[in-house]
């Protein structure tokens, strides 16, 4: 729990200062498992700093500012890094991204997501964990109350476009072939038992 209180903590001064931490992501899902991830993030010239304190393990999902992005995608073999830009005004950086990848375990190596297919009959499943906790013990109370006054306007989105038709999606909501998984960051960091959602598709 100590290495998520830390990490929560971290996230509260950056929203405290500055009441800004956004991720935009659209990931384009070939059959194969390769595809394209594009994701456009809005964060604090704080996390400049903070961001290096451990280059192993985003502070959220998905490497934000230049160096912690060059860092994953020398991490994530068969991942190709297209396209980074950044801008500010002064409080906030403004962050695009566009990066291919050969597989699933590419794209969860740079994004620090959890993703993984597996077959159900003649089905495909989809899943996609943001956090994991299996292995620490819940967050008390008062850190939930804390990051709930933190993070309530800031959030993490994600659309998935599935190489195939949609039976039924757990944790997001669809239309069409496209799932979208939307949390804000407080929803995010005080799930007690990781945050994830399923897509089963043919």
């Amino acid at each position: 729990m100590a290495r998520i209180v830390k990490k929560i903590c971290i996230l509260a001064l950056i929203i405290i200062l500055t009441s800004c931490l956004t991720v935009e992501a659209t990931i384009e899902l070939s059959d194969e498992g390769g595809g394209e991830l594009l994701y456009r993030a809005s964060v604090s010239t704080l996390a400049a700093d903070l961001e290096q304190i451990d280059q192993a393990k985003n502070l959220i999902p998905f490497p934000l500012l230049e160096e912690a992005v060059n860092s994953a995608a020398e991490r994530a073999a068969g991942v190709s890094l297209a396209e980074w830009e950044v801008s500010s005004d002064g409080t906030r950086y403004f962050v695009d991204s566009r990066v291919s990848f050969v597989d699933l375990a590419s794209l969860s190596d740079f994004t620090g997501l959890n993703l993984s297919i597996e077959p159900s009959g003649s089905n495909r499943i989809l899943r996609i964990s943001v956090y994991d906790y299996k292995e620490e013990k819940p967050v008390s109370k008062s850190v939930i109350d804390i990051v709930n006054e933190s993070f309530a306007d800031d959030y993490i989105q994600i659309r998935i476009t599935i190489p195939g038709s949609i039976i039924r999606v757990e944790g997001a909501t669809f239309t069409g072939a496209t799932v979208t998984y939307r949390k804000t960051i407080s929803e995010l960091l005080s799930s007690p038992s990781g945050v994830q959602f399923t897509v089963e598709y043919r």
